[in-house]
C-alpha cells in the first residue's frame, strides 16, 4: 500500500532542492495513500513513524487527519484536541498517552463511517 520511503535525514544521498523534491514526492505518497485507504492507511502510516520512517514521522498528525476522506480542517482540529495533541504536533514526537487517545478518536472516526454518521 505504502512505497518504501525509509532514508535517514541525516546522511541525505541529495542535499538542497533534489532531495527536498524527494521529501515532498514521498510526503504526497503517504498523503495520497491516507486519502484513497482511510483509517487503515493512517494506522500504517502512525506505525512506519513508530519504526523509524523520517518522512512520516516528519508531518504533522493534523496533516494526516486531513487526508482522512471527510476530515476537513476543523474535524482535524477537533480529533487532535479531543485525543490531547497539539496542532502542531509531529507524528515521531507523539507520546504514548497521545497514541493511545489517538487511537480512541481513531476507533470513534471508524463507527461513525460505519453506520453512516457524520463525524
Amino acid at each position: 500500500m505504502f512505497p518504501s520511503t525509509t532514508r535517514n535525514r541525516d546522511t541525505r544521498p541529495h542535499a538542497g532542492p533534489v532531495g527536498e523534491e524527494v521529501d515532498r514526492h514521498a510526503r504526497a505518497l503517504v498523503l495520497g495513500a491516507v486519502s484513497t485507504g482511510g483509517t487503515p492507511a493512517l494506522d500504517i502510516a502512525l506505525i512506519r513513524a513508530r519504526a523509524g520512517d523520517p518522512v512520516v514521522a516528519a508531518m504533522t498528525v493534523g496533516e494526516l487527519l486531513r487526508a482522512l476522506p471527510d476530515v476537513g480542517w476543523l474535524t482535524a482540529r477537533d480529533m487532535l484536541r479531543r485525543a490531547g495533541i497539539g496542532d502542531d504536533t509531529r507524528v515521531g514526537d507523539l507520546s504514548a498517552a497521545q497514541r493511545g487517545g489517538l487511537a480512541q478518536v481513531l476507533s470513534r472516526v471508524g463507527d461513525a463511517h460505519s453506520r453512516g454518521l457524520p463525524l
